[in-house]
């Protein structure tokens, strides 16, 4: 059993097979993810919500949580409870989230992250920590930045960005309760 938290966060081009039939492999795994997380960003909520159906439906049948990424019309007409937002969008439609039972906000910033704290978001993934591919060229915060943001807030803190199994204990030893992986996820 593992002591700290993982978050599955998807990306569908990095995986060989349908994004629902990955989610089986990941709940074949020997790490399943506490929660999964849709993040197909390039897609329009129409066609996401039809992808999000089928990912919903093969989380269900792993016993993973799963969560919709930025599009809230689409995670109501889903049934989904959990929602996630970038910070910008959670500032400016959060009146719009009291209905869900999970709401979680990716930051950068120990400001985002106290104002997400007091306005009951559930959680926060703070990154990017490490060198990753997702964001070349962009230098990684690094540990201290999530060492200040876990310090600052009582909520959850998930360490997102070059997170992998060599250096999850980095993150955790820093103040994250968790950690969020996209590539050891979709690359099973």
């Amino acid at each position: 059993m593992c002591l700290y938290k993982r978050i599955a966060i998807s990306n569908r081009g990095l995986t060989d097979i349908p994004l629902w039939e990955q989610v089986k492999r990941i709940g074949r795994s020997g790490e399943i993810p506490d929660l999964f997380i849709l993040r197909e960003k390039d897609l329009e909520e129409k066609e996401y919500k039809r992808l999000a159906e089928k990912v919903m439906k093969s989380c269900r049948e792993c016993g993973i949580s799963f969560g919709v990424n930025t599009y809230i019309q689409a995670a109501l007409e889903l049934g989904c409870e959990n929602i996630h937002l970038p910070y910008p969008m959670f500032v400016e439609r959060q009146k719009e989230c009291t209905c869900f039972s999970m709401v979680g906000v990716s930051v950068h910033s120990v400001e985002e992250a106290r104002y997400v704290e007091q306005q009951g978001g559930a959680y926060v993934i703070a990154g990017h920590i490490f060198e990753t591919d997702c964001k070349r060229g962009v230098p990684a915060r690094g540990l201290s930045f999530l060492r200040k943001i876990c310090a600052e807030v009582n909520i959850p803190v998930y360490a997102i960005g070059g997170i992998k199994r060599e250096n999850e204990s980095l993150a955790i030893e820093a103040g994250a309760r968790g950690v969020c992986k996209m590539s050891e996820y979709m690359q099973l």
